[in-house]
């Protein structure tokens, strides 16, 4: 998380929750992560604040996992997330720069 709040300047602490958003701010966005990565949710963050959506954060206890096993601590998942956030984090900007707009 330190690593996205840093790259894309996200206030949040926690972003693997649960999250709610308007489909017509999903709608409009132009979506850059790669299937199954774990850098969606930072770059939804990420775009819905420079249009200026409104973000309420409410804190939610963590919980122990109770089945199945976490696979962001493998070095290789790591290093997949570690390198699509830089890639992500570029791709972003300039999208957001340029007023990118989803076409359907």
């Amino acid at each position: 998380h330190a690593m996205a709040r840093a790259i894309f300047a996200l206030p949040e602490r926690e972003f693997s929750s649960a999250f709610l958003f308007r489909r017509s701010l999903l709608d409009a966005m132009p979506f850059r992560s790669l299937p199954r990565s774990a850098t969606l949710l930072p770059e939804i963050l990420y775009r819905a604040r420079r249009r200026g959506a409104r973000l309420v954060t409410l804190e939610l206890p963590q919980r122990p996992r109770l089945a199945g096993r976490a696979k962001g601590g493998q070095l290789s998942v790591a290093a997949l997330t570690f390198v699509e956030l830089f890639r992500l984090g570029l791709l972003v900007r300039i999208d957001e720069a340029r007023g990118a707009r989803r076409t359907v």
